[in-house]
């Protein structure tokens, strides 16, 4: 699993809460704990939450405040992704669907 760089801040409403949604089911799929990120998906989760809660709020705000958090989470997530991903033969895997996963 390879995550393209992307800057959080340039994402605006529904943009924004699709690629939270996609990077959630993301690291769900490919298991935190073999990715070697589960206490970064487990603090992650209870944000993802806030955010669609957020979403029928002061969205602009909430994210302000979020994209710092989520910056961090996404280079771990994505090294981490890499280094499992050279372990088991860094094979492309181009079953998987989403606007920000590279084949």
């Amino acid at each position: 699993m390879k995550i393209n760089q992307i800057r959080l801040s340039c994402l605006r409403n529904d943009t924004h809460f699709q690629f939270h949604t996609e990077f959630k089911d993301l690291a769900q799929k490919h298991d935190p704990d073999a990715l070697k990120i589960r206490q970064q998906h487990d603090a992650y989760l209870p944000l993802y939450a806030l955010l669609l809660v957020e979403k029928s709020g002061n969205y602009e705000a909430f994210i302000k405040k979020l994209i710092p958090i989520i910056s961090k989470y996404s280079i771990t997530l994505a090294a981490r992704a890499d280094k499992v991903s050279k372990k088991k033969g860094g094979g492309k895997n181009s079953t998987t669907g989403g606007s920000h996963e590279e084949h």
